[in-house]
């Protein structure tokens, strides 16, 4: 139980700290899948984080459709590691945004 909650909290970690795409997600998942003791979970855990370091941030856009506008919003986060992290807001439902418009009229 011990080997899958340090495996749970360093994929986890992994995944939070930098961008991976779905495959690359799977493959940390089966690596770690064969991981047997705790030493080995904490190794496999540095060699995949010193090997993440150099990789480049992936960037996702989304491509509008009929003419209807596409809303970004960029927010910044610092984490514990004084980096920072983008945040974008992709897409907001045109209804929701009217009614927000009339509540800040109503104020």
């Amino acid at each position: 139980m011990a080997v899958f909650n340090s495996n749970l909290a360093y994929t986890t970690k992994l995944f939070t700290e930098h961008s991976t795409t779905k495959k690359e997600k799977l493959n940390i998942l089966s690596r770690f899948d064969d991981v047997n003791s705790l030493k080995e979970s904490k190794s496999l855990y540095k060699k995949l984080s010193g090997e993440m370091v150099g990789k480049k941030p992936i960037q996702e856009a989304m491509v509008s459709k009929g003419g209807t506008k596409v809303i970004t919003e960029e927010s910044t986060i610092r984490n514990t590691r004084n980096s920072v992290i983008r945040e974008n807001k992709v897409y907001q439902d045109p209804q929701l945004t009217r009614m927000m418009e009339l509540m800040n009229k109503i104020k």
